[in-house]
């Protein structure tokens, strides 16, 4: 994680409740469920990318990638970067 400048990784896991999910999945029409969301966090997306120039931050995302390609659904996944915007925060 410091080679690639993460400040914070986290994993997210499917809640297996059949109730919970057809609440949330017929609705909306969903068929398909992910088993669960990761988030990495960085400073920022110039920090992302000053942290990629190194040969061991290269090296080190090769690895990950790699690791990923093991036990994640690369062809059905979507990865993207996000801003957060806070709605509510009670």
């Amino acid at each position: 994680a410091p080679t690639l400048g993460m400040k914070r990784y986290v994993q997210s896991h499917t809640i297996q409740n059949p109730v919970l999910n057809a609440a949330a999945q017929q609705p909306r029409g969903i068929t398909e469920m992910y088993d669960g969301i990761t988030e990495v966090w960085w400073d920022s997306p110039e920090a992302l990318a000053a942290s990629l120039q190194t040969p061991e931050a290269q090296e080190a995302n090769r690895i990950l990638s790699e690791d990923e390609a093991r036990f994640v659904d690369l062809e059905n996944s979507a990865i993207f970067f996000t801003v957060e915007h806070t709605i509510f925060d009670f």
